[in-house]
């Protein structure tokens, strides 16, 4: 084998194993974002929630005050 065709050959297969390292790290960067968004997306969704039911129970509590004599 020669020299140029070992080097090719050497530099191939790193490149190879570089793309598949970048890959996993994109992979879990990915995951790990995915995470952050779905855990802020459920901070969201409870604050959403709790200002329905605050919303509900002032709206109750006017009904209420109208509907007394």
């Amino acid at each position: 084998m020669e020299e140029k065709e070992l080097v090719e050959m050497l530099t191939k297969r790193w490149e190879a194993e570089w793309k598949e390292k970048k890959n996993e790290r994109v992979a879990t960067l990915h995951n790990r974002i995915v995470d952050v968004i779905a855990e802020e997306k459920a901070n969201v969704d409870e604050v959403i929630i709790a200002l329905e039911i605050a919303h509900l129970e002032a709206l109750e509590e006017k009904m209420k005050m109208i509907r007394k004599p």
